[in-house]
């Protein structure tokens, strides 16, 4: 219970601190450092993630799961770093002169290939459990079905929320601020950009579980020929 109320924390944060300018700067410092501060304790209940990580072999799935999580580690600690260097309010005893500028650059370039990032990881988690749901009878075949039918359609929304919100300007620097509309209703703009988390989590989640049936159809013993 505890992982799944730090996570759930984590992905509230998340889509907060992607709302920046709507939520105040004060409230993004304060938000941010309290997503770092869970990150760190996610992965101190990981331990044994890092001691596993040299052993065993490196199916195709584990690969994806692995260079996904070596992405994270590595975005982690350049987007709190980015972060203290533009610092307004909170660190602002951190600032190096002449670091403002291209800090606040690769900052905003962090925040929305990590969103991304962390929705793939996440939906890469998801096919074991979406497998446990399904075996328990028709009950659990249902319920499957039914979340996949609601994935879908909060995917096909997000591919349109993913367009309209210029996604692709801010994950290729084609812009250098956020563009918001200010009289928009803030629901909105978190609901566009949970469609566009279930869209890439569901593109992780496919992305593991063709990955996986791959690497088992490798594994698996060649059929023995008939005499």
């Amino acid at each position: 219970m505890k992982r799944i109320a730090i996570e759930t924390a984590m992905a509230v944060l998340l889509l907060l601190l992607m709302a920046y300018s709507l939520v105040g700067e004060t409230f993004h410092e304060i938000a941010g450092t309290a997503a770092f501060c869970l990150f760190l304790l996610h992965h101190r209940r990981r331990r044994a993630w890092y001691r596993a990580f040299f052993r065993g072999s490196y199916p195709p799935g584990r690969l994806f799961n692995s260079a996904l999580d070596v992405l994270l580690l590595v975005w982690m600690a350049l987007q709190p770093l980015s972060g203290l260097l533009i610092s307004k309010h909170l660190y602002t005893f951190v600032q190096i002169s002449g670091l403002t500028s291209p800090a606040r650059e690769a900052h905003l370039l962090l925040a929305y290939w990590g969103f991304l990032l962390l929705a793939v990881h996440t939906g890469a988690h998801l096919p074991p459990p979406i497998r446990r749901l399904a075996a328990k009878g028709k009950t659990g075949k249902r319920a499957a079905f039914f979340i996949s039918v609601l994935w879908f359609f909060a995917a096909f929304y997000g591919c349109r929320a993913f367009a309209q919100r210029r996604m692709v300007d801010y994950l290729f620097h084609r812009a250098g601020f956020v563009f918001l509309d200010f009289n928009e209703p803030r629901i909105f703009f978190f609901l566009d950009y949970i469609a566009i988390a279930l869209l890439f989590a569901g593109a992780g989640a496919l992305t593991a579980e063709a990955l996986s049936r791959f690497g088992k159809k490798r594994l698996a013993p060649p059929n023995a020929e008939r005499v």
